[in-house]
């Protein structure tokens, strides 16, 4: 990781950018480092096709869920792409 921000892998592999089509994140919780995280991962792979993202039940498992999703979900979607072909699954 970037020592001045944690939040970039620095220098991120060449075949990171040209290569990943496929990512699935386990356990997201929906917090500002996964989001940005998230952001940063479709900010830079041009050829990702597919984002599978499965919610952390316990954080997601309350009255509440269906907002906190469909908030996350706007935020997410929100986010710029390199690949206009990625389709997001969240689940």
């Amino acid at each position: 990781m970037d020592e001045d921000d944690g939040h970039y892998i620095n220098p991120l592999p060449t075949c990171f950018k040209t290569h990943i089509k496929i990512i699935r994140i386990y356990g997201f919780c929906g917090n500002e480092e996964e989001l940005n995280a998230v952001k940063n991962l479709l900010q830079i792979l041009q050829v990702l096709d597919k984002l599978y993202i499965y919610f952390n039940v316990f954080d997601f498992d309350s009255p509440g869920r269906t907002k906190k999703i469909e908030r996350l979900y706007g935020k997410i979607m929100g986010f710029p792409r390199a690949s206009v072909n990625c389709v997001i699954h969240l689940e």
